[in-house]
């Protein structure tokens, strides 16, 4: 408050407790009140610029409230019949023995700040998909009291675990939904609680975000890319071209493909001879940012012929990635070939190295006919029909012969058909004995071979069932 404006203040005091009378008028917002205070000054002080005047509503004289405490500044006079109605704010100014009050209603009822928070970039540990909220402070502009909100994740391109921290890690966008929180945790699309991710502590605003590095290139969260770098250039493959099963390739000097699970080979045309051009493998693992099904990313490095310079992965200071090759010693190293999309790398021992080219080559070369590149020859995977030159059909009446016949060829002769057996004749202490009327022994041999008929159809039918017992 400046000097003036404190003697103002000090002046009305003064006249306050001087004043024998007091004018009222209720208005139905602030901005009225304000603009009727400024009407009412100027009027009555016309000789007085119109600033001086218009900072005796509220800058000279204060906000008065029938809420504040007797003592206040603020607290209304004695006389102000409108003091002992809560809720109710005023401007006012003295003229001569008259304090004018310009009253409204102030809202006591709690408000929903939540859409006046900030759009900030971030990033998260865990694996925060799209869609997912998690609550943030904010101040009630009507009650001061702190209120949680709840804010809707973005991911600029997809999780990635950060095997070098052993944790998901998740760059993106939170936009304030406009909505109060449901709880204190981080919610899914669907309302559902998500414990395995914690809501972020630090609501700074983070414009650029540390790279996930391997070997041979790093993923850059925030642009949602695989890249290296040589010459001072960075050389690219998008996160999203990375991710899927195609797969694709990109960059010029260097070229980088990429693909999940396995990545296809560089175009012939900027790499002619891919397992003497390959100079890099890395491999992450991301999230589909929408599902948070797990993939697995591959991405070769290469350098065509006509490149000069060395490849890097292009890490810097900050950066999760492995450590310097000068503060690691080591006696060589071999990776990749575990595809046809993939030639191995390999450095150190040159005959070691060697091997290892020429059983790539022996597995997935052209003269193997293994043209999908899966490391199996075509006729293996795909049949004889797919490989090799075309062979005719062969007519199938060549080689099979179709006969029509009915139950006539069946022989029913036997013990079970329709003849009753003749009994034999027997010799019985020397004497031929012979059976004459053999009429009832047919009769029982009918009624058994029924039965009999009918035991084996039981048990066929279980044997056909599967029966184990």
């Amino acid at each position: 408050m400046s000097m003036r404006a404190a003697l103002l203040a000090g002046v009305g005091v003064l006249l306050l407790g001087m004043a024998s009378s007091v004018a009222a008028e209720t208005y139905p917002d602030q901005s009225t009140a304000l603009a009727a205070c400024k009407a009412s000054a100027h009027s009555n002080y016309p000789e007085r610029p119109q600033a001086t005047t218009d900072s005796y509503c509220g800058v000279a004289y204060p906000i008065y409230s029938s809420d504040a405490p007797v003592g206040d500044p603020t607290r209304p006079t004695v006389d102000a019949g409108w003091a002992v109605s809560p809720g109710l704010r005023a401007y006012g100014f003295p003229i001569v023995s008259r304090f004018n009050y310009f009253i409204w209603a102030a809202s006591t009822t709690p408000s929903n700040p939540c859409g006046t928070l900030p759009h900030v970039s971030l990033y998260v540990d865990g694996k925060m998909l799209a869609g997912y909220t998690f609550p943030q402070n904010a101040v009630d502009p009507n009650t001061g009291a702190t209120v949680q909100c709840a804010m809707t994740f973005t991911p600029s391109g997809a999780p990635i675990f950060n095997p070098y921290s052993g944790k998901w890690q998740t760059y993106g966008s939170a936009a304030p939904s406009g909505n109060l929180a449901s709880g204190s945790g981080v919610k899914d699309g669907q309302g559902g609680d998500v414990p395995a991710v914690a809501p972020p502590t630090d609501f700074t605003n983070t414009p650029s975000t540390p790279s996930v590095c391997d070997s041979a290139s790093c993923y850059n969260p925030a642009s949602d890319q695989y890249c290296a770098s040589s010459g001072g250039a960075q050389y690219c493959v998008s996160g999203g071209t990375a991710r899927s099963s195609a797969g694709g390739c990109s960059g010029s000097s260097v070229v980088l493909c990429g693909g999940s699970p396995s990545p296809p080979l560089p175009p012939p045309s900027k790499v002619p001879d891919p397992p003497t051009q390959i100079v890099g493998q890395s491999k992450a693992t991301q999230a589909n940012p929408t599902t948070g099904a797990t993939l697995p990313v591959v991405v070769n490095v290469y350098k065509p012929p006509d490149s000069a310079g060395s490849v890097s992965n292009g890490q810097t200071s900050g950066d999760s990635g492995p450590a310097p090759a000068s503060s690691s010693p080591s006696n060589g190293s071999a990776s990749g070939g575990q595809d046809c999309n993939s030639p191995p790398i390999c450095s150190g021992d040159a005959p070691t190295c060697a091997v290892v080219s020429q059983s790539w080559l022996q597995r997935c070369g052209t003269s193997k006919s293994d043209a999908d590149g899966d490391g199996m020859p075509d006729w293996v995977t795909k049949g004889l029909d797919d490989v090799g030159p075309p062979v005719g059909d062969t007519p199938v009446g060549s080689v099979v012969k179709t006969e029509t016949t009915d139950t006539s060829v069946i022989d029913e002769s036997g013990w079970a058909g329709n003849t009753c057996p003749q009994l034999p004749t027997v010799t019985l202490l020397g004497t031929e004995v012979t059976f004459g009327d053999q009429t009832l022994f047919c009769k029982w041999l009918s009624v058994l071979r029924g039965i009999f008929l009918l035991i084996c159809a039981f048990i066929s039918a279980r044997i056909l069932a599967g029966s184990k017992s």
